[in-house]
């Protein structure tokens, strides 16, 4: 499976959109896992040119405050979903790869940068 696990540092700078881009295109990636996005919402619009129009399932979770933010995409081609649990700190998805039949975890997590919330 090819994939990227990546904390951008927020999603609004050009140069950030168009590496993804050019990495989904160029690698055929099964799936994106961003943290700190800053992203509140991702438009389809959005969401179809970070993939280059490949058919991707995304899930954003919204940051709390002024850092976080997730963004899970899977690429529908080759990795087949089978559930999506969200919880404080993570996005997890069930993924089945259909060229291997591999079943696994795909989790992306993201603590918070204010020290008094570690715990």
């Amino acid at each position: 499976m090819k994939g990227i696990f990546w904390n951008p540092n927020g999603l609004s700078d050009p140069k950030k959109f168009r590496f993804l881009s050019d990495l989904t295109l160029e690698r055929n990636l099964y799936f994106i896992c961003l943290s700190e996005t800053r992203k509140r919402d991702c438009s389809q619009s959005f969401l179809k040119n970070l993939c280059v129009g490949k058919d991707f399932l995304w899930h954003c979770k919204p940051p709390e405050g002024r850092s976080g933010g997730m963004l899970v995409g899977v690429n529908l081609a080759t990795l087949e979903v089978g559930s999506i649990e969200e919880g404080d700190f993570f996005v997890r998805f069930k993924t089945r790869c259909k060229k291997q039949d591999f079943i696994s975890n795909l989790v992306l997590v993201y603590g918070p940068a204010q020290e008094d919330h570690t715990q």
